[in-house]
């Protein structure tokens, strides 16, 4: 998807230590977990809920054949 690799990972990782600090890591990484699945738990029900109508569609359209 990201066309991220090490060294980039390696950058970001030192740039959000330097602002941020090592105590705020772990809820920042934390943070970044939950949207993340959000995101994902989003994606899936879109996903769904597009199957669920092409379906539909195609019920439709074998209807009127």
């Amino acid at each position: 998807m990201f066309d991220i690799g090490l060294p980039e990972l390696v950058l970001v990782g030192v740039v959000v230590l330097l602002l941020f600090g090592p105590q705020k890591l772990p809820e920042i990484a934390r943070s970044l977990g939950k949207g993340m699945q959000k995101i994902k738990k989003a994606q899936m029900e879109f996903q769904r809920e597009m199957n669920s109508v092409k379906e539909e569609m195609k019920v439709q359209e074998d209807d009127l054949e």
